[in-house]
């Protein structure tokens, strides 16, 4: 069965990437071709032929499929951790990929700069908690840096404008560092994160063992890679570890602009998971 294309339809290439049916051309009733204008370049319009294109090279994009499992799961937010230092240009520009710090004329403060995914023009995001290891291995090495944990609107997840990469342990792990983030965007991807078995350092582990709620990752290391600027509007809370790391950041910021956003002290998100013992 051919999915039904209309103007307006989204659409993934598997060499374009993300685009938007712009023009039917042919009979009214039954067309046969779209053109096709790609976000990546979008002064350009490719003509594909209809119905022949669709299923094989160019897909219709439909996200309840992956919102489905949203509902299911009870997922209600996603997850990234920063250095305080990001705080203020975050509220004002978004979650910014490294790749695009010179070109708004940011200094911002990287967590990782080895970045062994070599996505840098990808936000790294985990669903519902933080990925702890790396989160402890970051704080470990420099005790006197602050961090917040942002609550990111799953909402973000659905910006046809982006590309989507969903790992089902660290993306920098060598079984994906071939692979671009349009390729492990697909329902698949998203569900093998929350995958019964797993291997981890040559041990067996499985998910019912783990008594973790249906909305964590399988492997606390899972994450989603999104390209470019999550927006200000996706933030729905910036959480503190400590009502005193909270106070210092208001009494030392140059702006007010925290007050605009809701905020509070979480720990929990600082912490690990109750099933830890399984990945040391």
């Amino acid at each position: 069965m051919i999915d039904e294309v209309n103007v307006g339809t989204s659409v993934h290439h598997t060499k374009y990437g993300v685009g938007e049916v712009v023009r039917l051309s042919g009979n009214k009733s039954e067309p046969e071709y779209i053109e096709v204008k790609f976000h990546n370049n979008p002064q350009a319009i490719l003509t594909f032929q209809y119905p022949d294109s669709i299923g094989s090279y160019l897909m219709p994009i439909n996200h309840e499929p992956i919102r489905r499992i949203l509902e299911k799961r009870e997922i209600k937010h996603l997850v990234h951790f920063t250095r305080v230092e990001n705080l203020e240009s975050i509220l004002q520009y978004g979650l910014v990929p490294r790749s695009m710090y010179r070109a708004l004329g940011m200094q911002g403060v990287c967590n990782d700069d080895k970045r062994l995914d070599g996505r840098i023009d990808c936000n790294s995001i985990s669903v519902e908690f933080p990925n702890y290891r790396l989160f402890y291995k970051f704080r470990d090495a420099d005790e006197s840096t602050k961090w917040v944990v942002f609550k990111i609107d799953v909402e973000a997840l659905f910006d046809i404008s982006k590309e989507y990469g969903y790992y089902k342990t660290n993306a920098a792990n060598s079984q994906f560092r071939s692979y671009e983030c349009k390729h492990r965007s697909s329902v698949r991807d998203f569900e093998e994160m929350f995958c019964e078995d797993i291997e981890y350092n040559g041990t067996h582990i499985r998910r019912k063992d783990l008594n973790i709620p249906d909305k964590y990752t399988t492997d606390p290391q899972a994450e989603i890679l999104i390209s470019g600027i999550i927006e200000p509007k996706f933030i729905r809370r910036i959480c503190f570890a400590s009502l005193e790391d909270m106070q210092d950041y208001k009494n030392t910021c140059r702006t007010k602009k925290l007050e605009s956003f809701d905020h509070g002290v979480e720990p929990s998100l600082f912490g690990c998971r109750k099933d830890h013992t399984y990945w040391k």
